[in-house]
């Protein structure tokens, strides 16, 4: 069969899901393969992320994923933009948590995935988006 029906089929889901969550997903088929432009894509996910607006300070779907989706390029690339976008909405996260009812023991819809964001950023080169990623080494 090829690669070539798989490789099509990554362009289509690039341009159409460009979502903070597929970042990793990305970077992970980046470092298997080695082909630069999965790094593209999972940089397009990241950029997209880093740039939405909103209010909450959500793991899920919030500033904190946005915060994880420039970890994993900051750790991929080197690249201090990412790292400096992290801090910038993981502190727009530690904002809206303050303003928001949400439960503060639960990881990906409360204050618990804002936390880890925080202590992620003392070690960046080894951040891990949590579940999805695997701790660095």
């Amino acid at each position: 069969m090829g690669s070539a029906p798989i490789a099509a089929l990554a362009e289509r889901t690039a341009r159409r899901y460009r979502d903070r969550a597929l970042a990793s997903a990305w970077v992970a088929a980046w470092q298997v393969t080695g082909e630069q432009r999965l790094l593209g894509f999972a940089e397009d996910c990241a950029e997209d992320a880093v740039a939405a607006c909103g209010d909450s300070a959500s793991l899920c779907c919030g500033h904190a994923g946005q915060g994880f989706a420039a970890l994993t390029l900051y750790r991929a690339t080197g690249e201090r933009r990412w790292l400096t976008a992290a801090h910038r909405v993981a502190a727009d996260a530690v904002r809206a948590a303050a303003t928001e009812d949400a439960p503060a023991h639960q990881l990906f819809a409360g204050e618990l995935g804002v936390a880890l964001l925080a202590a992620e950023l003392e070690d960046p080169a080894r951040a891990a988006m949590p579940v999805y990623e695997a701790i660095g080494g």
